[in-house]
């Protein structure tokens, strides 16, 4: 399946780190060594949290739109795409 979500990155004090979560997905966490890796990064886990949704039958939320998320003042936003499939 393919997914788009919304993700957020909490820079720390100097933006060499990010705190980065989708908060669609519950628990779905991460952090990055700058904002190249912090996508990369919570896009492994949201791959990873979907993969074991679909793998237990678990309920997959929808995507809610960004105006409607509780988005910290000083976090960037971004929209991910997360395929599951295999090649």
């Amino acid at each position: 399946m393919k997914y788009i979500y919304t993700a957020t990155f909490t820079p720390n004090e100097d933006r060499t780190k990010y705190y980065c979560r989708v908060p669609d997905l519950p628990g779905c966490i991460t952090t990055g060594n700058g904002l190249d890796d912090a996508i990369e990064m919570i896009t492994d886990a949201a791959s990873g949290w979907l993969v074991v949704a679909e793998d237990e039958g678990n309920e997959i939320p929808t995507a809610t739109p960004q105006h409607d998320l509780d988005i910290p003042e000083d976090a960037i936003c971004s929209i991910i795409r997360i395929d599951t499939l295999v090649d």
